[in-house]
């Protein structure tokens, strides 16, 4: 009797675990960091500002450094408030 999981059940068994762990937080909004990451950031509602965000840190909006450089995030950010505002679940 085989009492494994095949790879792709496998799979399934993992999305459903996570799914089921982190299914009480859906219905939160922003949260610590994201406020001032997120919310606050004149950078992040312009889709035109792409090109200047791969020259600048991930907290330049604040405190002018360039620490923490990471433009695939933030625009990854920009273009999520292009499809749909300021809804962190992507439902407007």
């Amino acid at each position: 009797m085989k009492t494994s999981l095949s790879p792709r059940q496998m799979g399934i068994a993992v999305v459903a675990l996570a799914l089921l762990v982190y299914a009480n937080t859906l219905a939160n909004g922003f949260a610590y960091d994201d406020i001032s990451i997120v919310q606050t950031n004149p950078y992040i509602t312009d889709w035109r500002q792409i090109p200047w965000l791969f020259t600048k840190g991930y907290w330049s909006h604040k405190s002018g450094g360039g620490g923490n450089y990471r433009p695939l995030t933030i625009i990854t950010f920009t273009v999520e408030y292009a499809l749909w505002g300021w809804h962190p679940w992507g439902i407007t």
